[in-house]
């Protein structure tokens, strides 16, 4: 890697509190953001230089601290998960991750986006609070990292349409000792 060099500045008021980044994988030079707990639930697109150019509300869906977006394709169709799964007092009951169709280039600048679908779930070892997620849609699962901790946990969940009476559990699969 090289190092790091800034190429803009986000400036909107719309986004206060930028808690989640991913580029799209459709739009060349377009970068999918969300904002943290307080905000509407909402996913705004910028470009490289940090101008905000589109915002989506997520349909069916609540911010109740979401901490991370990962753009993904699956079985040919262009995702985000959205992942509401912050808890700095690590006493929630369960956490969701959102799935949602990304939008086509061409569509309008503002728009709503249906929920595609919606996972619940626990981590093994009781609430914890996480701050990153990501897709591996070759081995067909998520990934989701703990904080807080003295060691981060990596956890994972399966790449699944879920069952909406299901609840899910993330089970631990390695300590990241270094990042």
């Amino acid at each position: 890697y090289k190092d790091a060099v800034r190429c803009g500045i986000i400036s909107s008021p719309e986004l206060r509190e930028i808690s989640g980044l991913s580029v799209s994988r459709k739009t060349p030079g377009l970068l999918w953001a969300i904002n943290d707990s307080g905000n509407p639930p909402a996913v705004y697109g910028l470009s490289t230089k940090g101008i905000l150019l589109r915002i989506y509300g997520v349909g069916n869906a609540a911010n109740r601290d979401w901490e991370d977006l990962s753009g993904f394709r699956y079985q040919g169709t262009d995702f985000l998960v959205i992942a509401d799964v912050g808890d700095n007092r690590e006493k929630r009951l369960f956490n969701t991750l959102y799935c949602v169709k990304e939008p086509a280039p061409d569509r309008q600048r503002d728009g709503m986006l249906e929920v595609e679908w919606e996972m619940k779930f626990t981590y093994e070892n009781g609430p914890l609070d996480c701050e990153a997620v990501a897709v591996d849609p070759a081995n067909r699962k998520i990934y989701l990292l703990s904080k807080r901790k003295a060691v981060p946990v990596l956890y994972e969940l399966p790449l699944d349409m879920p069952c909406k009476k299901s609840m899910y559990t993330a089970r631990a699969v390695a300590e990241i000792r270094t990042i």
